[in-house]
């Protein structure tokens, strides 16, 4: 009776570690995918402000 018990606290103590290491993986697989988008974002954003800045020096000129 003492070793089922042992082996069911073993099983759930395996099953926890399980579940963490994988909640882990997937907060640090999210934060790279945040981090890859954020500088995407940030480079449409630059680019934009290029494109305007451009359209508003060529009206000015009156090309």
């Amino acid at each position: 009776m003492h070793y089922d018990e042992e082996k069911k606290l073993t099983q759930i103590k395996d099953a926890i570690e399980g579940a963490v290491f994988w909640i882990f993986i997937s907060f640090i697989i999210t934060i790279i995918v945040i981090c890859s988008m954020k500088n995407l974002i940030i480079e449409k954003i630059e680019n934009h402000e290029k494109t305007v800045i451009n359209e508003i020096r060529k009206s000015q000129i009156g090309v």
